[in-house]
């Protein structure tokens, strides 16, 4: 027995699963989404591990895939049709992005077919934005039938009149995306969503809501359908077991949720995968996978093998405990938003039937007012990740900037209302005038 100990310790030692002393994750461009992530999830893999993990600036997804499988990074963020699982392991699913289609507002340009013949921004080579682009084009059969504007970058819409437009892939956090949105220089094209996300297995049908990227004025001014993608993390089929762990620990326990709102959260993540997790990850998102290690530990160790059964089967019950108490405090936090929703809500339907019995401009200065300072409490308060997803929220942000308009109108046409009685009464009061002088010359 001591012969066993003795040589089973230098063995362990040596071959035991160890984070490397660095790592290396590729991204993307500079001030894009990709690049943005990762410095934010290298971040907080540093502070929770105390190693090193150096961000690369890349072209894109294709780029990154190539770093990984050379050994130029250890773990990359990829767009879905770029994994390639022959190779590679998804580690995370990490973000939804959506593409626009996005055109100058001053061309004539109104749908899809209007693209024939015009110089479009697609990305650069080897970008999932390109990819995503092509794929597009491909389905309305317009790839040969459009000009790709090369090196360009979708921003240059605002710059150079002679490009017509761009199909950019992003999250709805990309900067440069808000910017361009809000510059009221462009407009975003509808998609037939469900055909194309059909074809192919990382896409999914979405819509841009209205008043997401600005609300005075509302852009856009109504819902717009289209498709996204899933940005993913991936890294090689043999990659560290620790290594993994230690990265879903910096992505979902470190707080990185709440600088980067749109990170998908960790109960979504296996329905979000479409292609197989690395085993570390797949145990990490779904805990009785786990099960079989411990089955083979038992048999390694028969002699013990009731003493590490009771003493797993308390751990998993104490475990699975603590996650039903995590899970029913999720819920009634959750309940407890969904309640206070339904009174935001209730005080809009309250100003909404106000409004319709003024057209008193400063009346209804007022209820703009508080329908303003609803939606500004609702969006610091209503802060659950879930509620933030869920179409009723949706729905009462639509209403508020609905309502806004609403008002907005209204009192642009009190104002307009009372310059035309002025003008009125200042006519009539000439017209008397002019009589009553008139009548002095008579006389």
């Amino acid at each position: 027995m001591l012969f066993i100990i003795v040589t089973s310790v230098p063995f362990w030692y040596f071959t035991r699963d160890t984070l490397p002393s660095s790592a290396r994750i590729a991204t993307g461009k500079s001030g894009g989404v990709f690049f943005d992530i990762g410095g934010k999830l290298a971040k907080h893999y540093e502070r929770g591990t105390e190693h090193v993990l150096e961000v690369l600036e890349t072209e894109g997804s294709e780029d990154n895939r190539q770093f990984v499988l050379d050994g130029k990074a250890d773990v990359a963020v990829l767009q879905g049709d770029f994994i390639n699982t022959r190779h590679l392991s998804v580690i995370a699913p990490l973000y939804l992005e959506m593409i626009h289609v996005i055109v100058r507002s001053d061309t004539l340009i109104t749908n899809m077919a209007g693209l024939t013949g015009k110089r479009m921004i697609l990305g650069p080579k080897g970008s999932g934005m390109r990819n995503s682009g092509l794929a597009v084009l491909r389905h309305y059969q317009l790839e040969d039938e459009i000009k790709e504007v090369p090196d360009r970058y979708f921003t240059d819409l605002l710059k150079d009149k002679t490009i017509d437009g761009a199909i950019v892939t992003t999250g709805i956090l990309n900067r440069d995306l808000v910017k361009l949105a809000r510059s009221e220089s462009i407009r975003i094209l509808p998609l037939h969503v469900d055909a194309i996300a059909r074809k192919h297995p990382f896409y999914y049908s979405a819509f841009v809501p209205p008043g997401l990227y600005s609300e005075r004025p509302s852009v856009p001014a109504e819902a717009i359908e289209t498709v996204g993608a899933t940005a993913y993390l991936a890294t090689r089929r043999d990659a560290s077991e620790s290594f993994v762990r230690a990265l879903l620990t910096a992505l979902h326990e470190e707080g990185l949720s709440m600088e980067f709102p749109n990170l998908i959260p960790y109960h979504r993540a296996l329905d979000m995968t479409p292609v197989p997790m690395h085993p570390a990850a797949r145990q990490y998102f779904n805990p009785p996978d786990q099960l079989g290690v411990f089955t083979n530990v038992l048999e390694s160790l028969a002699a013990m093998k009731e003493l590490i059964l009771a003493l797993t089967a308390l751990g998993w019950l104490i475990w699975d405990r603590w996650k039903r108490l995590q899970a029913e405090e999720r819920e009634r936090i959750l309940a407890a938003q969904k309640d206070f929703l339904d009174s935001f809500l209730e005080k809009t339907l309250d100003i909404e039937s106000a409004q319709m019995r003024t057209t008193d401009p400063i009346e209804l200065q007022q209820h703009l007012d508080k329908v303003t300072q609803i939606k500004l409490d609702a969006l610091r308060e209503l802060t659950h990740e879930d509620l933030r997803s869920d179409r009723a929220f949706i729905i009462f942000l639509t209403q508020c900037a609905n309502l806004i308009n609403k008002i907005q109108y209204k009192i642009l046409d009190a104002h307009q209302q009372a310059w035309r009685e002025r003008e009125s009464t200042k006519k009539t009061a000439k017209k008397k005038v002019k009589r009553k002088t008139a009548r002095k010359r008579g006389v």
